[in-house]
């Protein structure tokens, strides 16, 4: 059987950035020099650096990092969305047109759409994208075991949560494009080669910190 290698995109950044902050709820301590005491989330801030780095190279050519300072606080309040100019979301908001055509039926695309409802609909969608993880992975770290009303509330919740398994395409689509409206990926290869993306295996850095 074939073996493809594994793509990084905006969604793979974002889903990194939530891990980490959930991880890390102090902002003051998002920076390395704060974390080297800390292997398990300084390696997963190198990931997110190394991230930002390929997928926004092309914007630092041009102008994005002359008004704004790429961070995970950045990226996060959507900051990132006011520092680009509309016709850099042409296919974004095709996205959200069609997407709402196909749901509610012919509507009309002649309504202007703004950067700041980008930034309203991103923050919004944030927030349930959290809402959904925390849904996704409640119970996981308890064993199957012991009461049966233990073992109940645990089944209960993840026949639910399961569920909800790949129901969540679009919204990490437009969440994507949101970030990065130009659809980049690069391959973990390329992260390492170009990007100083770290080798480690943080299943292994996770249980050696334990």
């Amino acid at each position: 059987m074939t073996q493809y290698a594994k793509t990084y995109s905006a969604i793979d950044l974002l889903d990194k950035i939530l891990e980490f902050a959930e991880k890390n709820t102090n902002p003051n301590e998002w920076n390395f020099e704060a974390l080297t005491s800390n292997p398990p989330r300084y390696i997963r801030l190198q990931q997110i650096d190394s991230l930002i780095k390929a997928l926004f190279r092309n914007e630092k050519k041009q102008n994005l990092t002359e008004t704004l300072r790429l961070t995970i606080q950045s990226i996060l309040t959507g900051d990132i969305i006011k520092a680009r100019s509309l016709k850099d979301y042409e296919t974004t908001i095709r996205f959200i047109w069609e997407y709402v055509e196909n749901y509610y039926g012919s509507t009309s695309k002649k309504e202007n759409v703004r950067l700041d409802e980008l930034v309203f609909i991103f923050r919004d969608l944030l927030e349930f994208k959290k809402l959904l993880r925390k849904m996704m992975t409640f119970h996981t770290t308890w064993i199957e075991a012991g009461t049966i009303p233990l073992r109940f509330s645990i089944s209960l919740t993840k026949s639910i949560s399961e569920n909800l398994a790949g129901k969540s395409d679009d919204l990490d689509k437009i969440l994507g494009l949101l970030i990065d409206p130009n659809g980049l990926s690069f391959t973990e290869e390329e992260l390492i080669a170009d990007f100083n993306y770290p080798k480690d295996d943080l299943l292994d850095v996770d249980i050696d910190f334990m």
